[in-house]
């Protein structure tokens, strides 16, 4: 990444000292190295702080004479890994027994999701997931439910999984007769398209 000048529009001026990784391109997945290398942010006109350059040390210092680094020897610096798919009801009651979370008014719950998803999705780096927990513990007025959402707001994600265990695609295939496969029940759905995340997908058949 080639250096960005300081100037009046920008402030904050910091650097890190560390070994780098990161992608330079993001429509490609090839990482770049830097076993010495400079990460130098600034807060822009916006309020918000972003990288103004990444590379090696020596090759970037000099264009920054009054850069204030901090020196993290022996560590690397990386983009955050996100996970993509969390079972959110879940993280209160972590290794810990508990009733799972029903619902109990489909109707309802898709009226708070398109609330959610007009209060959240797209402020700032937001980005709102519809998310089935998962097709069997799911009736099929709540998956084409969330479908339709899904269809109105062509922006958000949607998150489930599938294809876990051969015991759960045994199960999803006694629920849903008519689907060809468990994948399929989100497909008849409309659950399956780009910004859709299915996490597991162990045991998916060649089709």
């Amino acid at each position: 990444m080639k250096p960005t000048p300081p100037s009046a529009q920008r402030t904050d001026w910091r650097g890190w000292r560390a070994a780098l990784l990161w992608f330079a391109d993001s429509q490609h997945a090839t990482p770049s190295h830097e076993t010495d290398g400079l990460l130098v942010t600034a807060r822009d006109a916006d309020g918000t702080v972003r990288v103004q350059a990444v590379g090696h040390y020596a090759s970037l210092i000099g264009h920054y004479p009054d850069l204030a680094v901090t020196h993290f020897a022996g560590h690397l610096i990386a983009p955050g890994f996100v996970d993509l798919h969390i079972h959110y009801p879940q993280t209160d009651v972590i290794a810990s027994p508990a009733e799972g979370l029903r619902d109990r008014d489909t109707a309802q719950s898709l009226q708070e999701t398109e609330q959610l998803i007009q209060r959240w999705h797209g402020g700032d780096r937001l980005g709102y997931a519809i998310t089935p927990r998962f097709a069997p513990t799911s009736t099929q007025a709540q998956l084409h439910g969330a479908g339709e959402l899904a269809q109105q707001h062509p922006t958000v994600w949607i998150q489930s999984h599938v294809a876990e265990n051969l015991d759960e695609v045994r199960w999803a295939h006694e629920l849903f007769p008519h689907a060809r496969s468990y994948l399929d029940v989100y497909t008849q759905a409309g659950l399956l398209r780009e910004r859709a995340v299915y996490a597991h997908c162990i045991h998916l058949d060649d089709t």
